[in-house]
């Protein structure tokens, strides 16, 4: 998989901290403001978008629900945001887009804390790498990302149930079932 190319710091302006930046083939990440851009989701072939927003951000709607597909992920706003109870429920839309054949922004208000942390969960998983080389991907794609010391507790928290889920039940050829134990002829089971 290509994952596109990392922007050079000393060309990353201010400015672009509005737009939407490539972090993943057809993965974008950026703020609000991108997602009401039209010109730009049309010149990216953006096809769904993935809101995430607190629930003081309700002004943050889809702008376009008529020709673009859209997922609202509403988070408790405070100081036990637990943003990692959605990291699975968002992956699974990314993918879902990303199976249709689709490109996907995903957002948050500024596109720097809680979006951001959501784009590198999905890095992680999908790369199978940890939380500090999917952080450094997507900031290598979006300078300007500053996730919350919160967030990235919860990110590291979460590259350790996305490794024992997905890895675990299949180590050593385990298939997930009790081994049947023998019994004998009295039906008391057989030590061995």
């Amino acid at each position: 998989m290509s994952l596109g190319q990392p922007i050079d710091r000393m060309e990353w302006t201010y400015e672009m901290r509005r737009q939407m930046q490539e972090i993943l083939p057809s993965v974008f990440l950026g703020p609000y403001g991108a997602a009401k851009d039209k010109e730009a989701l049309t010149a990216k072939g953006v096809t769904h978008v993935l809101t995430v927003r607190s629930t003081l951000e309700r002004r943050l709607d889809p702008k376009f629900p008529d020709e673009l597909k859209y997922h609202i992920v509403e988070v408790p706003e405070g100081p036990t945001e637990n943003l990692i109870l959605y990291f699975t429920e968002c992956n699974k839309c990314i993918q879902q887009a990303l199976a249709e054949g689709g490109k996907i922004l995903v957002h948050c208000n500024a596109g720097l804390s809680r979006s951001a942390a959501v784009v590198c969960a999905y890095v992680m998983e999908s790369l199978w790498i940890p939380y500090t080389d999917a952080i450094q991907h997507v900031q290598c794609r979006r300078c300007c990302i500053h996730i919350s010391e919160a967030l990235l507790n919860q990110l590291r928290e979460f590259e350790a149930i996305y490794q024992n889920r997905t890895a675990a039940p299949f180590r050593d050829g385990w298939d997930g079932k009790k081994r049947a134990h023998e019994r004998d002829d009295d039906g008391d089971m057989v030590m061995e």
